[in-house]
C-alpha cells in the first residue's frame, strides 16, 4: 500500500568547528510539492516526526544522519539491532562498516515509527546532475552559507527557498515510487 507521507528532507549546518549544529530543515512531501515543513534546530526536526508514519530521504544521509544519531544518543535513545521489534525511543540502523549510511528506523510509540534513507544511494549523483538529467528546472540560490546565524534563529524567504532544489530530487524520488511527473505542472498522476 503506497503512502503519501514520504519527504525529501535536507538539513543546513553551521561550518564553525566550535559551534556544530542544524541552524535549518525543510521536509517537502514528493506527491504534494506544497507540503512544506521548515525548522530551525535538530530537536523541532524530531518534533516534525514524532507521533507519525513517516519516510524521509536526505541526498547523502552520512552528512545529515550524523547530526540525527548525535541528537538521538544525547537524549536518552538507544540503538536496537532488531528493526522489526523496536521500543519507543529505540532506533535501529545501517551503517557499514566504511561508514556508508543507508537508513535509519526511529520508533516513537507502538504505531510512530519514521525510516530515514539516503537518496544518494539510489540516485548516486548531485541533485544538480540529477536535475539536469531527468529536464527538470533547478534554482540557484544565493545565501551566504557560513554567515552565523544564532540558535533559534527565524528562517527568511530566501533561505526557504534551498528547499527548491529537494522539490527537484523529490519528482525523482515520486517516479522509483510508481508516480509519474507530468512536465513542469506538478500534476502528479497513478
Amino acid at each position: 500500500m503506497r503512502t503519501n507521507n514520504i519527504w525529501s528532507c535536507d538539513f543546513e549546518t553551521t561550518t564553525d568547528p566550535d559551534d556544530c549544529r542544524v541552524w535549518a530543515w525543510v521536509a517537502i512531501n514528493i506527491y504534494d510539492n506544497t507540503k512544506r515543513e521548515y525548522g530551525n534546530s535538530i530537536s523541532t526536526f524530531i518534533d516534525f516526526l514524532w507521533g507519525h508514519n513517516r519516510k524521509c530521504y536526505f541526498h547523502n544521509l552520512k552528512f545529515d544522519g550524523t547530526f540525527i544519531l548525535d541528537y538521538l544518543l544525547k537524549n536518552g535513545w538507544t540503538l536496537n539491532k532488531e528493526k522489526k521489534e523496536l521500543q519507543t525511543c529505540e532506533f535501529n540502523t545501517l551503517i557499514s562498516d566504511k561508514g556508508f549510511y543507508y537508513t535509519m528506523c526511529l520508533c516513537f510509540g507502538p504505531k510512530s515509527k519514521c525510516e530515514i534513507i539516503d537518496s544518494l544511494k539510489i540516485l548516486p549523483y548531485s541533485v544538480d546532475a540529477i536535475a539536469k538529467g531527468w529536464k527538470l528546472p533547478v534554482q540557484k540560490l544565493h545565501i551566504d552559507y557560513k554567515a552565523y546565524r544564532e540558535p533559534g534563529h527565524e528562517l527568511t524567504k530566501e533561505e526557504k527557498g534551498d528547499g527548491i532544489k529537494l522539490t527537484e530530487e523529490g519528482k525523482v524520488l515520486q517516479t522509483s515510487h510508481g508516480a509519474n511527473y507530468d512536465g513542469y505542472s506538478g500534476i502528479m498522476s497513478f
